[in-house]
C-alpha cells in the first residue's frame, strides 16, 4: 500500500512537469518537425518561425540592434562593380534598388536573418530582376538523380494559380508529375542559409536566437516587477491594537517622500531592511550570450555595455571568428550576385573592402606608416585620410596644385648627415626616437650626464 501511494504520488508530479513543460511550449514549433523523408524542415515549420522572427526582428531590442551591427559592419564599405562593359553597367545602374545597392544588401540579409532565404527572379530577355519574398514561395522540384532544387513554385502577387520557375542554370531539367505551368520567360536565383544536406528550404538564423531573447526579455520584466515589489514596502509599522493600527495606516499613506509619520505611545516605524534582497539584472546574461552567438555579434557589443571594461570589450571584440563568421556570410552574397549577373547575360567583376574595427586614429596610422616607407604615394594617403574623416568641402584632386616629381632632387650632393636631419624635419621619422634631445647622446656616453 505504501509502495503504491508513493508511486501515485510520482506519477501525479510526472504529469505535473509534463503539463508545465506543456504550457512553456506552447506557440512554439519543434525543429523536429519532418513532412517525409526528403526534408527535414517543412517548408510551414519555416513560415511559421519566420513570422515570428520578423516580430522578433521588430520589437526586441538585443535582436534588433544584432542585425543592425552585423549589416553596418559587412556593408560598411559598399560593394564596388568594376570592369563592367557600358550596356552591363547601365543594367546595373537599372536594377541597383532591386538587388545591385547597397539598400538590397541590408534587405537581402535581413531575409537571411528571418526567413532562411533570398529569392529573385530575373527576366533575361528585359535585363530585370524582381525580389521575392518568402511567404510566395509555395514549393520545390528536385532533380530525381540528384535530389537538388531545380525549380521553385511561386504564388502571383494578386490572384492565380502558382507557376514554376526553373533556376537559372538548371533550365534543361524537366519537371515531372505536377499540375501547374513552367514558366518559360523568367528564371530563379535561389539562395539559402542554415540549409543541411537533404534539406530543400533554408533556415532563418534567428530560428536558433528566438527562445532565448524571449526567455531574456522575461526575465527582465520579472526583475523588474519584483524590483517594484521591494521598493513599495519601505517601513514596516509596529502597533498595539487594531485603532492604532488603522491609524498609523492613514497617516502613512497621506504623506509623500520625505514625509513624517505622527505615532502615537507603543507604535513603532521601522525601515525594512533590504539587504541580501537586491535584485541582479545582470543574471540572465547567459541567455544574451546565446542570442549574441546566434547572430555572431560579441555579447559587450550586443548589450551595449556601458562600463569603461565593456567599451573596451567592444572595441577589439570583433576580431578573428567574428570577422570571418561576417566575411562568409558576405561572400554568399557575392556569389548570388554573381548568379544574378550570369542569369541577366552580363558581365561583372564584384570588389569589396575588408571588414575592421580599427578605430579611426589607427586606420589613419598605417595610412601614415604606409607613406613613411613608400608603400603609399601622396596622393592616395590623401584620399585615404579624408576618405576616413568624411572633410566636407575638400577639394577635389585635381584642383590639388601638383607634387613634385618623385625623381627629382634639388639637394643632389647633400651628405648623408643633411639627408638624415632632413628626413627627420619632413616627418619622415628613422624610428630611434627625436635626435635633438641629446638622448642618443647620453646614450653613446654610457647614459651618463655631461
Amino acid at each position: 500500500m505504501k509502495y503504491e501511494q508513493t508511486f501515485q504520488e510520482a506519477l501525479g508530479s510526472f504529469s505535473d512537469t509534463l503539463a508545465r513543460l506543456k504550457r512553456e511550449d506552447a506557440g512554439w514549433l519543434p525543429l523536429s518537425a519532418v513532412e517525409g523523408p526528403d526534408s527535414l524542415i517543412t517548408l510551414d515549420v519555416v513560415r511559421d518561425h519566420s513570422a515570428r522572427a520578423r516580430r522578433l526582428a521588430t520589437l526586441n531590442p538585443i535582436v534588433k540592434r544584432g542585425l543592425v551591427v552585423r549589416n553596418a559592419y559587412m556593408w560598411g564599405d559598399p560593394v564596388v562593380y568594376k570592369g563592367s562593359t557600358g550596356p552591363s553597367r547601365k543594367v546595373i545602374e537599372e536594377n541597383a534598388k532591386a538587388c545591385f545597392s547597397v539598400q538590397a544588401r541590408v534587405r537581402d540579409e535581413q531575409s537571411f536573418n528571418t526567413d532562411g532565404c533570398v529569392i529573385y527572379l530575373v527576366d533575361k530577355a528585359t535585363k530585370t530582376v524582381t525580389p521575392v519574398p518568402l511567404m510566395r514561395l509555395a514549393g520545390v522540384a528536385t532533380d530525381d538523380a540528384t535530389g537538388d532544387v531545380v525549380a521553385l513554385l511561386i504564388n502571383p502577387v494578386v490572384s492565380g494559380e502558382p507557376q514554376w520557375y526553373m533556376l537559372w542554370d538548371r533550365v534543361s531539367v524537366k519537371i515531372t508529375k505536377t499540375n501547374y505551368k513552367v514558366n518559360k520567360r523568367l528564371t530563379a536565383v535561389y539562395a539559402t542559409v542554415n540549409r543541411l544536406a537533404a534539406e530543400q528550404y533554408g533556415k532563418p538564423d534567428l530560428m536558433s536566437a528566438m527562445s532565448y531573447a524571449q526567455k531574456y526579455k522575461e526575465h527582465l520584466e520579472v526583475a523588474h516587477l519584483m524590483e517594484k515589489s521591494l521598493a513599495k514596502l519601505a517601513f514596516k509599522a509596529t502597533s498595539v491594537n487594531s485603532k492604532q493600527q488603522q491609524a498609523v495606516q492613514q497617516r502613512m499613506a497621506g504623506p509623500g517622500v520625505g514625509g513624517t509619520a505622527n505615532i502615537g505611545a507603543g507604535q513603532d516605524i521601522q525601515a525594512i531592511n533590504k539587504a541580501g534582497a537586491g535584485i541582479d539584472f545582470s543574471a540572465g546574461t547567459p541567455l544574451a550570450s546565446m542570442v549574441s552567438a546566434a547572430l555572431d555579434i560579441p555579447l559587450s557589443v550586443l548589450l551595449t555595455d556601458g562600463s569603461a571594461g565593456g567599451r573596451q570589450g567592444a572595441e577589439t571584440a570583433l576580431e578573428d571568428p567574428t570577422f570571418k563568421a561576417l566575411e562568409l556570410r558576405r561572400q554568399l552574397h557575392i556569389d548570388m550576385l554573381n548568379e544574378i549577373a550570369a542569369a541577366l547575360g552580363i558581365k561583372v567583376q564584384i570588389e569589396y573592402g575588408s571588414i575592421n574595427n580599427d578605430q579611426t586614429h589607427r586606420r589613419i596610422q598605417s595610412l601614415t606608416l604606409a607613406f613613411q616607407n613608400g608603400a603609399l604615394h601622396q596622393v592616395e594617403m590623401r584620399s585615404g585620410v579624408l576618405q576616413l574623416l568624411k572633410i566636407a568641402g575638400s577639394l577635389p584632386l585635381e584642383d590639388l596644385p601638383a607634387l613634385p616629381d618623385e625623381g627629382e632632387n634639388e639637394d643632389e650632393g647633400e651628405g648623408e648627415e643633411d639627408s638624415a636631419a632632413k628626413d627627420n624635419e619632413d616627418g619622415r621619422a628613422t624610428g630611434v626616437g627625436p635626435l635633438s634631445d641629446g638622448t642618443n647622446d647620453n646614450r653613446d656616453n654610457g647614459g651618463t650626464d655631461a
